[in-house]
């Protein structure tokens, strides 16, 4: 075969797009072996390394993989996961769903609240069982004896206390009760109002009784 002569004298052989052969050494051989022993390339990239010795081109540049982070190696092993279940989903039947327990609705059980009525009727009197939502309660005391009247106009006053402080003690049991509901924040200003005018109506009559204990002592002096 005629050996084609190169066409420029002053542009030597090779050149960017045909690039000159090299007879590279036995030692290069067993250097670059060892580095691809050390290297642990796969298979493919060996045989390619080992072509272009062969042909005697220039080495390639050979692209080493990034090893991937655990959160990428979790995000991929998540995607393949999602993408399998994709591929067996099937549209459930009306049994398999209600076997599920989807539609179970958990049974409302109220809650049992046990109370003693006099035992909360102290308890709302010391401060509304540590609440202290009508601190004038605790200054009230209902005397049932008193050496200095001697006419049944205390009677009737002490009665009338008590009448008022039961009907504060209901206003504020079942305001509690609401509280318990949720529904207490929009009853809350009316019963105000009215164990408020009770408290008042209380108070007159204490101030009452207290002059005329003091208008008792005098004319017994």
């Amino acid at each position: 075969m005629e050996k084609i002569a190169w066409p420029s004298e002053r542009v030597q052989h090779g050149g960017i797009f045909h690039q000159r052969n090299v007879n590279y050494s036995q030692e290069t051989h067993d250097m670059i072996r060892s580095l691809m022993n050390e290297a642990k390339l796969t298979m493919m990239q060996r045989n390619k390394i080992n072509y272009f010795l062969r042909q005697g081109s220039a080495l390639p540049q050979l692209e080493m993989q990034r090893r991937k982070l655990p959160s990428e190696e979790y995000e991929m092993r998540r995607a393949r996961e999602i993408m399998d279940r994709s591929r067996v989903v099937r549209k459930r039947s009306y049994e398999t769903i209600v076997k599920s327990g989807i539609f179970e609705v958990e049974k409302y059980v109220p809650k049992v609240i046990s109370r003693n009525n006099e035992k909360v009727k102290q308890q709302l009197q010391e401060r509304m069982s540590g609440m202290k939502e009508y601190p004038e309660l605790d200054k009230i005391e209902l005397k049932t004896t008193d050496k200095h009247r001697k006419n049944g106009n205390r009677f009737y006053s002490n009665d009338r206390i008590a009448e008022l402080l039961k009907e504060i003690y209901e206003r504020i049991e079942w305001l509690k009760e609401m509280n318990e509901l949720g529904e207490g924040k929009k009853h809350r200003q009316v019963i105000d109002a009215q164990v408020t005018e009770r408290l008042r109506e209380i108070k007159s009559i204490e101030e009452k009784l207290a002059k005329e204990k003091r208008d008792g002592l005098q004319n017994e002096s």
